[in-house]
Formats: structure tokens, C-alpha cells, sequence
């Protein structure tokens, strides 16, 4: 499903489905009725108001790859007196879906996301996380090392780490200070996690067609 866009979107009777991937699409509700046999379930670059999914609600025990990038809450926009929060409870995703072995998940500063990485419930089959950024804000792009590893911290068997993120080229001295400056904070905290195979995947962009509406061209 790609560019639609639903005041209500409810997958009933999805026993069977096993693969649900959306991207740039808008939805006010999106719920999912049953997700016992679902492996793949992909929400890139899409809005949404209410959902079961965040925080989980949806029992999915054969969830094997879940990826949530740039799935943000537009609460604020259709109500902005409402203080409501987008919610990424790795807790509860641990909990409802205990197969998992594949997580992407987007660090975005500019939406009002609570992501809550307590830990309690550890990602005990997850073996490979995608993280990404890709807004042009030192400040908080500084703040996504210590994300980051809050993230690691919920994933005791993880081997892969895959980090994506947004440059531009710049000879600006202080540009490249910065980025200089985040990739040594990545990389300090990554050596006390010797055991996970690291890899970096930078976008790089030109003051012409910089920025993007949404980062990592079609797909992130």
C-alpha cells in the first residue's frame, strides 16, 4: 500500500496475512484485528492518528521483521490543544512478538514520539536493528548516540547494527566539526559493544536539493 490515504483502515479477519507494508500514506485509525501468522510488517514515511500498533496491542508471535520508519503521530494537527504522544514500547513489542529478529526504528526529534526502552522485556531474538536520522540539527543528532544505545541495551543477542543517516556536502568548518564530533560519540560507544558487526550508510545531499521532505530517498 502506497500513497493512500483513510480516515478508518482496519485489516479484519487477517488470521492468514502474512506480509502488511505501507509507505507514504496518511491514516486517522489503523488497526489490525488478528496478527497470528504475520512475518512482515513495514510502516515507512506514513501518518497516523490512533493505532493498536503503537503502543503494541497486537499479538503477532511469528512477527519476524518489523520496520517503523518515519511513522509518526499527527495528533497535534488535527487537534493542536492535544498533548497526546506517540508511543514505541519496545517492552510491549517484546512481549507480542517474541520471534522477532529484524527492527528498524527511526530517531525523529521534530514529532512528540515517547519511546520507551525500559528493558524489561528484552528484544531476546532480535539480531539485527536498523536505527536512522536524517534532520540537519547538531544538537539532536548528538542526542541519537545515547538513543541509540538505550536501544542496544534492550537487545542482549544482537550481531548487526546498521546505522543510517543524512549529510551534506560542506566545506563549512563547523559543519564538519559536528560531524566529526558525532562520529567519534558513535564510535566510543560502540567499542564497549565488541560482539555487534557495525555499519554506517550515510546519504549524502547538495545545498540544491537539500532537504528532502523525508530522509533515505524512497526506502529510508
Amino acid at each position: 500500500m502506497k500513497g493512500c490515504a483513510f480516515d478508518l483502515f482496519k485489516v479484519n479477519g487477517s488470521k492468514n496475512v502474512r506480509q502488511l507494508k505501507i509507505s507514504k500514506s496518511e491514516f486517522q485509525l489503523l488497526e489490525i484485528e488478528e496478527g497470528d501468522n504475520l512475518e512482515n510488517l513495514e510502516i515507512i514515511t506514513s501518518h497516523v492518528f490512533m493505532s493498536n500498533l503503537f503502543p503494541m496491542k497486537l499479538q503477532a508471535p511469528k512477527l519476524k521483521t518489523f520496520r517503523i520508519w518515519r511513522f509518526v503521530d499527527r495528533s497535534h494537527l488535527f487537534y493542536p490543544g492535544d498533548e497526546s504522544e506517540f508511543v514505541l514500547d519496545l517492552d510491549r513489542i517484546a512481549v507480542c512478538s517474541p520471534q522477532l529478529s529484524h527492527l528498524s526504528i527511526f530517531y525523529d526529534v521534530d514529532e512528540p514520539v515517547n519511546y520507551n526502552f525500559r528493558g524489561l522485556s528484552p528484544l531476546e531474538s532480535l539480531v539485527i536493528l536498523d536505527v536512522g536520522w536524517d534532520r540537519f540539527k547538531w544538537g539532536c543528532v548528538l542526542d541519537f548516540t545515547e538513543w541509540t544505545e538505550k536501544v542496544l541495551k534492550c537487545c542482549p543477542n544482537l550481531r548487526k547494527l546498521i546505522v543510517h543517516g543524512k549529510v551534506i556536502e560542506s566545506e563549512d568548518p563547523k559543519y564538519l566539526m559536528n560531524l566529526a564530533e558525532h562520529t567519534s560519540s558513535m564510535s566510543e560507544m560502540l567499542s564497549k559493544y565488541p560482539h555487534i558487526e557495525v555499519k554506517f550508510t550515510y546519504d549524502v545531499e547538495t545545498w540544491q536539493n537539500t532537504p528532502l521532505q523525508y530522509g533515505f530517498g524512497a526506502d529510508w
